[in-house]
């Protein structure tokens, strides 16, 4: 994968997860980054800064 589409799928992931903090709360939010985290296979979303 391209670091531009790293990038770009980071974008997207921390908007969504920041709406979702936003809306409900942290827990939810843990696991809305987990199952993210899963469903990109083990790209560390974390290191990708």
């Amino acid at each position: 994968m391209t670091q531009e589409r790293h990038e770009y799928l980071k974008a997207i992931i921390q908007e969504s997860l920041w709406k979702a903090f936003r809306q409900t709360g942290e827990s939810i939010y843990r696991e809305m980054y987990n199952k993210w985290y899963e469903k990109f296979d083990g790209i560390n979303i974390a290191n990708i800064e």
